[in-house]
């Protein structure tokens, strides 16, 4: 099994669901969004004043957090290994009258120069990433001294089915969590699509290991969606109805897991 063919996987299956993720999906472009039901930037103030800051967002998708950037003021690339996301990105931009640059790349090995950035945010796409390692040593590279770094992803524990009966987690064995593999999409040369849960230790190591300094770990319950009006929840910036079923379970165990990190000099 090659990380070529796993990494085509990958991008060949974002490509064949990006038309429903974006349907399904609402993606706020006014708030910088971590994770389906959470709080964002406006609520959780992770990212400070980024105007004239120049922001990287990693596997950006159809660059929604890119435009929010943008608002505030931020030069804001995106990129992403999947042109079809890209395309709903530039639909977005044309409707938004926003300027972002999107480039087609993948996160194991950035096109930019050193200590260009001086903020890299990157909200559920590291679980897609196959060498963890390389990618932070990039971030790393391409982000300046003091440069902030914040890195939403999947948590480990949604690795595991939740039983609506018992209202729990089935935990088989949190030491090897399963790996997802996308049977619902055509697989790339006989390759499905993968999603990699990582444990936070091995996430929190591999930060530190290549030169970030890790200020906050972040495990959040999903906002209180049934006491909220209609109103309310258009403040919630990635929300949905197929997360919105899940709320009673991500309530109980967290879905993502964010880490704020520093690149020290």
């Amino acid at each position: 099994m090659s990380d070529h063919r796993i990494r085509k996987a990958i991008q060949k299956g974002w490509d064949t669901m990006s038309p429903m993720y974006q349907r399904d999906s609402v993606i706020s472009t006014e708030d910088v969004h971590y994770g389906p039901l959470l709080p964002g930037e406006r609520d959780l103030c992770l990212l400070g004043n980024v105007k004239d800051k120049r922001v990287l967002e990693l596997a950006s998708g159809a660059a929604q957090n890119s435009i929010a950037l943008s608002k505030l003021g931020a030069k804001a690339v995106a990129i992403d290994v999947s042109p079809i996301q890209q395309e709903a990105a530039r639909t977005h931009l044309e409707d938004e009258g926003i300027t972002v640059d999107l480039v087609l790349n993948d996160a194991q090995k950035l096109c930019f120069t050193d200590n260009v950035f001086d903020l890299i945010v990157s909200s559920n796409g590291m679980e897609f990433i196959i060498d963890l390692e390389s990618c932070l040593n990039e971030c790393h590279r391409v982000l300046s001294t003091d440069g902030l770094f914040v890195m939403s992803t999947v948590h480990p524990l949604s690795a595991f089915a939740w039983n609506n009966e018992l209202q729990a987690l089935q935990i088989q064995d949190y030491f090897n969590p399963p790996v997802e593999l996308w049977e619902d999409v055509q697989p790339y040369d006989g390759q499905y699509g993968l999603t990699l849960f990582r444990s936070i230790s091995e996430t929190f190591t591999t930060l530190v290991s290549v030169g970030f300094r890790v200020d906050k770990i972040l495990e959040l319950p999903a906002m209180p969606i049934h006491d909220m009006s209609p109103d309310d929840k258009k403040r919630i910036p990635y929300r949905g109805k197929d997360w919105e079923h899940r709320y009673v379970e991500m309530s109980k165990v967290p879905f993502n897991v964010i880490y704020v990190a520093i690149k020290e000099s």
